[in-house]
């Protein structure tokens, strides 16, 4: 078992109430909560529902499809520690190398968290 992440998924859901469950000042007539799914290479191993909320559900599912999905494929890029150490040490935090029986992260494998890095906003775009 690797554990590495493969993916993660959000749904925004609001379905329709069969009766009002709301209270004296307000109307309850949806039930919305936002399904959150991490896979990894190991198939699905959580599944979280977030609750309530009626107003910013397709804005939090967009943020996490759009904005976070860069740091869920840095986590993939290769195992344990390595891929961390190399992310904080492209950023200018000198966490040092790594001990026995880990490696530095391949010339491609850097490129690879450069890249999450970029599209994250904490790393400029290497000018070409």
């Amino acid at each position: 078992m690797s554990g590495r992440i493969r993916g993660v998924e959000a749904l925004a859901l609001e379905i329709p109430l069969t009766k009002n469950f709301g209270g004296s000042t307000y109307n309850v007539l949806t039930r919305c909560t936002i399904v959150t799914r991490l896979a990894t290479e190991d198939g699905l191993v959580s599944q979280v529902y977030n609750g309530d909320n009626r107003d910013d559900g397709r804005t939090i599912v967009k943020l996490i499809h759009e904005e976070l999905a860069p740091a869920y494929e840095l986590l993939a890029v290769t195992t344990g520690p390595i891929q961390i150490k190399a992310a904080l040490n492209l950023i200018g935090q000198d966490v040092g190398g790594l001990r026995l029986p880990l490696v530095e992260a391949s010339d491609e494998e850097r490129a690879q968290i450069r890249d999450c890095l970029e599209r994250l906003g904490v790393l400029q775009q290497a000018s070409v």
